[in-house]
């Protein structure tokens, strides 16, 4: 039996107990669990209310141009919803949207479309 996450419930032991003998899980640990990976280019710009919307088409066109795979974070699923709407008014082609807000089936094919390059920007 393995368990796998960034995080395990602090009960956990607790809760397995009943199941499985406790003297028999094994915990292991990576040194770079919470780091970015080398090859993924992760960059934070902080920016004014009026200057977000042509910063994130901006990138968003880019992506597309050069064909590469890019993931602009939301906050709340409404946001996801409106940026994808936005970004696809202004002329960006095949924005992804994904969020805890959508059905299972229609978060799956538009992680996959994504993992696939069927599309270059997810939301």
């Amino acid at each position: 039996l393995v368990f796998v996450g960034a995080t395990l419930p602090k009960e956990l032991e607790e809760l397995m107990e009943d199941f499985i003998p406790i003297s028999g899980i094994k915990e292991i640990r990576s040194p770079g669990l919470h780091r970015v990976l080398p090859h993924v280019l992760q960059r934070f710009e902080r920016l004014g209310v009026e200057a977000k919307k042509a910063r994130v088409l901006e990138i968003a066109r880019q992506a597309v141009e050069k064909k590469e795979s890019t993931l602009i974070f939301c906050h709340r699923g409404r946001a996801v919803d409106f940026l994808k709407m936005f970004l696809e008014e202004n002329g960006v082609p095949g924005v992804l949207n994904l969020s805890a807000t959508m059905r299972r089936p229609y978060r799956e094919e538009s992680y996959y479309r994504f993992r696939d390059r069927d599309c270059f920007v997810l939301t």
